[in-house]
């Protein structure tokens, strides 16, 4: 082979290799910008040698070719799969505590695949649902911010199952939770999907009532009220700030009147109301 041919077959082979690097999963950048660099410079010596011009690039060819097979196709599919297994490495990160997430696109026939998931989050829990199919069996691993290591909160055989759904409750409010689902073929190879982050989002809740529903002017009555996960409240009209957790409140409204309990958190406002109805008696002369 001369070194023109040569020069051909190194250009194709780093083509090939950036190009599978790039379509690996959570590889590491630094290496994605060297081998991209090494292949732009390369294209004019490849430029040059297909001009007639080859000396002292034979060498050099050779260790490119051996040197862009190791670290450019080799060592990340290595790493890949050490990642699989819980371990980090040069080209994968964050492997520990179930939390590598693979992919479904260029799943082999018969592999379990993910076709969709989506999740409904309350205040004290999250409803989750995964659209698969192929899975021989299937755990649901959760975490929580800051936690290194994951808990399985559901798993089961998957035979015959295209939908898997799954509450899990008694969570605390306003805190985000990541989900991940792993399935496993027939033989026992295991299949980890991209999380989902659900944060229970909890506005408050609260009871709002009066306790009579009509008076005749200038009579009073009730408010009361319970509220739960709420950081401040107030009553509108007159009454103003109140008590966030319970209270009460006495009104004399010289009309009907609807009254609206606000009551806000971090996570945002809601309203209550509760209707008086006000009778104002119109007193007659009588003549003798």
């Amino acid at each position: 082979m001369n070194n023109s041919n040569l020069i051909k077959l190194v250009t194709i082979l780093l083509v090939v290799a950036v190009f599978t690097l790039h379509i690996n999963q959570a590889k590491a950048a630094p290496l994605i910008l060297l081998l991209d660099v090494w292949l732009l410079s390369f294209v004019p010596l490849a430029v040059q040698c297909i001009s007639g011009n080859c000396t002292g690039l034979g060498h050099a060819s050779f260790w490119g070719i051996l040197s862009t097979i190791l670290f450019g196709g080799i060592a990340p599919m290595i790493g890949q799969e050490l990642c699989q297994n819980g371990q980090n490495n040069a080209w994968f990160t964050n492997c520990q505590g179930n939390t590598f997430t693979g992919t479904t696109t260029g799943q082999a026939s018969g592999e379990p695949v993910l076709n969709n998931q989506s999740f409904t989050a309350a205040c004290n829990s999250v409803s989750l649902n995964y659209d698969i199919s192929n899975a021989s069996s299937y755990a649901i691993f959760r975490t929580t911010a800051g936690a290194t290591e994951s808990t399985s909160v559901n798993s089961g055989s998957a035979q015959g199952l295209s939908n898997i759904t799954y509450t899990d409750s008694n969570l605390t409010p306003q805190t985000d939770y990541q989900y991940i689902l792993a399935m496993s073929d027939s033989v026992g190879t295991q299949y980890q999907y991209p999380p989902q982050i659900a944060y229970t989002q909890c506005r408050p809740e609260c009871t709002f009532s009066v306790d009579k529903s009509q008076v005749v002017f200038p009579e009073t009555a009730t408010l009361s009220w319970t509220c739960s996960y709420a950081d401040s409240c107030s009553i509108s009209p007159t009454v103003g700030a109140v008590n966030a957790q319970s209270g009460t409140a006495t009104v004399s409204p010289t009309s009907t009147t609807d009254y609206i309990l606000t009551c806000q958190n971090a996570d945002g406002s809601i309203s209550f109301s509760s209707s008086l109805n006000v009778i104002n008696p119109s007193i007659k002369e009588i003549k003798p």
